[in-house]
């Protein structure tokens, strides 16, 4: 199944719509996955659930490590539950050592105006001069990789959003429309071409804990060579040893692992990971009438859940 141009604003709502719920329920994961998964990330974004997803990060750092990533997006609701205190001292923390850099916020962060220009202007301003000259003092050789890396997304979703507008508004035969599709799947695998080489660069994906936290993340540029059917297996080819590494220093949770399995079934109707239950997956999907999703190589599948300490319900 390959989601053709002019049919792209449309296709794309609805594997969005696969990824989120395919997550919801997991077939396959270890410890890490389930307190991430399952737990925090239902959560995560929840004012009301604040205390309870504060609780369960710092339950998982005590036994995986720092976890920036997921610390910087709590900072959200720290502050607007008014714990000023932990909001202070981990949005410190970043910026010292995770590279969480001013110039990446971008404006609409609930407590952005009291940081810049409100309550906490002051405190904020020393406290940044000082943890940012920490950072770049120990990081100075990241500070160009850091910004192509928060530079993708924009790329990304100026093109795809002209994309876009080019299919509703202009009035292309099928072959026009083809050739700009071709054209839109040749700019999402050029503009990981960075990502790529900074991978290879550091010999790690980048995330918070193996490199800095990338405030302007780069997700959505992996995910729409992932959709695109030309761009599928090349960009994993080029990347499945980096996510195998990060996966199991718990840089990254099995999620990754989880959006192949998504894309495989929607471009050839099997699984590699076997992370996918046929039940799960919605209507506009499904292929003939099948009880579970095949796999690619059982072989494969028995050692991978091995390396990767999965259990299996």
């Amino acid at each position: 199944m390959n989601l053709i141009f002019f049919d792209f604003k449309l296709g794309m709502k609805h594997l969005l719509y696969f990824i989120i719920f395919s997550t919801n329920v997991l077939f396959s994961q270890n410890n890490r996955d389930i307190l991430i998964q399952d737990t925090i990330y239902p959560l995560l974004y929840s004012k009301d659930n604040y205390l309870k997803v504060k609780d369960f990060i710092l339950k998982l750092e005590n036994e995986y490590g720092k976890e920036p990533d997921l610390k910087y997006r709590l900072l959200e609701n720290s502050f607007n539950n008014g714990d000023y205190k932990f909001f202070k001292n981990e949005l410190k923390d970043l910026v010292k050592y995770n590279g969480v850099n001013l110039i990446y916020f971008n404006g609409d962060e609930s407590y952005y105006k009291a940081i810049t220009e409100g309550f906490l202007s002051k405190w904020f301003k020393n406290m940044y001069l000082k943890n940012h000259l920490f950072w770049l003092t120990n990081n100075f050789h990241k500070q160009k990789d850091q910004r192509k890396l928060n530079e993708i997304k924009t790329l990304d979703q100026i093109v795809n959003s002209f994309s876009i507008k080019v299919a509703n508004e202009t009035e292309l035969d099928s072959l026009q429309k083809k050739k700009v599709y071709n054209l839109l799947q040749d700019f999402f695998f050029t503009n990981i071409s960075d990502l790529y080489s900074i991978t290879r660069k550091h010999d790690s994906y980048p995330t918070g804990k193996s490199f800095a936290v990338i405030q302007n993340h780069f997700g959505v540029a992996l995910m729409h060579n992932f959709q695109s059917l030309n761009n599928f297996n090349k960009t994993w080819d080029l990347f499945y040893p980096y996510f195998k590494k990060s996966y199991i220093n718990h840089d990254i949770d099995h999620i990754m692992f989880k959006n192949y399995d998504n894309f495989s079934y929607v471009h050839y109707g099997n699984q590699r990971f076997g992370l996918l239950n046929i039940k799960d997956i919605p209507e506009i999907f499904k292929r003939d009438s099948i009880d579970s999703v095949p796999l690619q190589n059982e072989k494969f599948y028995n050692e991978i859940k091995k390396v990767f300490n999965w259990d299996y319900n």
